[in-house]
């Protein structure tokens, strides 16, 4: 079903970026990323220094063993030193790094998480004062008296409620919201994976990762068959860590989709631009599973506010199907529309999609310099072509349309980008210096030091 909206594409663009709950999104992500990527990129370092530390001992204990059969070395000197290693050796038995990073960042993402579900019923209240009528309970007499305003009594109260909301299991947040909003959150496929994620991480908390019988009731209470046993200590690896870091990204996104389109219906355009643009940003960075993810869910909906935006969440999965290694489902997908009664645009990418090259260059030379969806910016940038821009046909067309050769263009944004790229690092300087010479002239104590 599509209703019809009456804000263009720059509007709804520009609503989004002011709008609360969109921008909730967009740090609880970036977040989600910072964790992922630190787990790519220190995990490894934490696990190749140990293994330099251990050849560094066995190297020492080569060089310590030859020293004391040499004549005229103090044996003393000689225990001292092995006794020294032994030590070293037994520290480096008992020490685990890279466990200890992982766990902290699996621990940190839930607490992003928690971060995030404040600041995402923050934005949902702001859009909808009216919610602050469900909230019910009792509010004390003598907080009314000193409020300086009503809002800023209402906000009181939806903090102390938030605090509340976080002290719930995630199982009862969810209940809670299914209540506050009169909606089903949990029908969900990746729900039961949520429930074992969030379970195992009270595990890490509280029980140094050991199993205990609340973890395996509640992972069997909401559909999740756990392999592990009562008194088992479970592990965090690299890739469980990642899987979690994408199901809580998930999670979150499609948390705040939902309840942002229950209580503003007449924004729909607005959040359907937010799940463009977060779709399109995956797959600019290649986050294949990440897009599919947000694509899926925009293509699934029951209500776009129109057609042209179901097509693009469509166009945009099967971008992330097709360079994630899945062109049978990607043919799938594209087999459930006809194509011959949707706009040029669409054609041609169908067209790319298929890699009917020929056909594309056709349609590319029909639409033109410029049209509402594609210009020469969409051929430079957008993911769905980029297999079709290294291909004769593509350069041919190019040509014909805009009466200069792609490589023109490619080499003026090159040279463009750095530019761009060698100003922002000019600033970044002149930034730390002027830092450092506000730290010279008054240093201040940060809050650290205050503590």
């Amino acid at each position: 079903m599509v209703e019809q909206q009456s804000l263009n594409r720059q509007q709804a663009a520009e609503a989004a970026r002011l709008n609360p709950v969109a921008n909730a999104v967009k740090r609880f992500v970036a977040k989600v990323r910072d964790l992922e990527d630190s787990a790519q990129h220190f995990v490894p370092i934490a696990e190749q220094q140990k293994q330099q530390d251990a050849a560094s001992i066995v190297e020492e204990l080569r060089q310590t063993a030859g020293a004391v059969n040499e004549p005229g070395v103090p044996h003393g000197a000689g225990i001292r030193a092995f006794l020294h290693l032994s030590r070293r050796v037994d520290r480096l038995a008992r020490e685990d790094r890279p466990g200890t990073l992982k766990t902290s960042l699996f621990l940190g993402l839930f607490s992003a998480y928690d971060t995030f579900t404040g600041d995402l019923l923050g934005a949902l209240f702001s859009l909808r004062p009216e919610l602050f009528n469900r909230l019910g309970g009792d509010v004390p007499l003598a907080d009314v008296l000193s409020a300086a305003s009503i809002d800023a009594l209402r906000m009181g109260i939806l903090a102390d409620r938030v605090e509340d909301f976080r002290r719930k299991s995630y199982v009862e947040q969810f209940e809670t919201l299914e209540k506050l909003f009169d909606i089903k959150l949990r029908g969900f496929e990746s729900w039961p994976q949520f429930v074992e994620t969030s379970q195992r991480r009270n595990l890490f908390a509280h029980c140094d990762g050991v199993v205990n019988d609340q973890y395996l009731a509640m992972c069997k209470r909401e559909g999740y068959a756990s392999p592990n046993t009562a008194g088992e200590k479970l592990q965090i690896s690299t890739d469980y860590l990642s899987r979690a870091c994408l199901l809580a990204a998930q999670v979150g996104f499609k948390l705040a989709q939902t309840l942002w389109r229950k209580i503003a219906p007449g924004e729909l355009a607005v959040a359907e631009k937010h799940l463009d643009e977060t779709g399109y940003e995956a797959l600019q960075f290649e986050e294949w599973k990440w897009a599919q993810i947000i694509c899926d869910f925009g293509v699934s909906q029951k209500k776009h506010s129109s057609e042209e935006n179901r097509l693009i969440e469509l166009v945009n999965y099967a971008i992330a199907l097709k360079f994630d290694g899945r062109p049978s489902d990607m043919t799938k997908l594209l087999d459930s529309l006809d194509w011959s009664a949707v706009a040029a645009e669409f054609k041609l990418a169908h067209a790319v999609l298929l890699d009917l090259f020929d056909e594309a260059a056709t349609v590319m030379k029909r639409l033109g310099k410029e049209t509402d969806l594609i210009g020469d910016f969409a051929y430079h940038d957008w993911p769905l072509f980029r297999d079709f821009r290294g291909t004769p046909q593509f350069l041919a067309a190019y040509q014909a349309v805009y009466a200069r050769p792609f490589t023109v263009d490619v080499a003026k944004a090159i040279a463009e980008a750095a530019e761009v790229s060698q100003s922002a690092s000019v600033l970044d300087n002149a930034s730390t210096t002027e830092h450092a010479n506000t730290e010279v002239f008054e240093h201040r104590p940060s809050e650290a030091e205050g503590r």
